[in-house]
């Protein structure tokens, strides 16, 4: 069995661990190497797509790239960009959006298949350099045929559908464009609540562990 690493990230020594990586692992190896590329995330920011941007956008393996919009959290200039490798001649990127309203998609799984090597990471971490690198985040890195074969079940069949999933096309782009800028204004007013929420929670506890003491 290969060794394995317990507190290494996909692309290093990084807050965003991932369980069961074996210590010779390199991300950007294995997706250049790869022959299919399955990517389902919650969200996408640019920020992470960057960092595996450049393999995915020479390689010449099947990929097929999902994202939600919930909160508005997803970047148009990411689902921009994925439309034009979409639409570029060697035709071997599929991108979609999940258009279910009465349900949260919430899942962030990266499947890559290879003549060496098929594996899934499944995790906490978004497509974001917070959820690949800053963020306290926790994955699980799964190699074996049965568990590979169940998680590449499920991404197909939800990429497929048509009732919970829609080709990614440019005049979706233009309508969700305005209300992520929207977002964007009311996302920093709940960031502000959100700091104000763990300082007071923060200085209590330190408030209370100094008068122990």
């Amino acid at each position: 069995m290969p060794a394995v690493h317990k507190t290494r990230g996909l692309l290093g020594a990084d807050n965003a661990i991932i369980i069961g990586l074996p210590s010779s692992f390199d991300l950007h190896r294995e997706l250049a190497k790869a022959t299919e590329i399955r990517l389902a995330t919650a969200f996408a920011h640019l920020s992470g797509w960057k960092l595996i941007r450049p393999e995915l956008a020479r390689t010449k393996a099947k990929v097929r790239l999902l994202t939600g919009l919930s909160f508005c959290q997803t970047e148009p200039a990411v689902l921009k960009d994925w439309l034009g490798l979409s639409e570029s001649v060697r035709c071997n990127v599929s991108a979609r959006i999940f258009a279910d309203k009465q349900v949260t998609f919430h899942p962030k799984v990266l499947i890559a298949t290879s003549p060496s090597r098929s594996f899934a990471v499944i995790g906490s971490g978004n497509l974001s350099a917070g959820g690949l690198r800053n963020n306290i985040e926790c994955g699980y890195f799964v190699s074996d045929s049965p568990s590979v074969a169940g998680v590449t079940k499920w991404f197909d069949e939800l990429f497929d559908s048509d009732r919970q999933t829609k080709q990614l096309q440019e005049s979706d782009i233009k309508r969700y464009a305005p209300l992520f800028k929207k977002a964007q204004k009311a996302n920093k007013s709940v960031r502000n609540l959100q700091h104000a929420a763990e300082e007071d929670i923060g200085d209590r506890h330190r408030a209370s562990l100094n008068n122990w003491k």
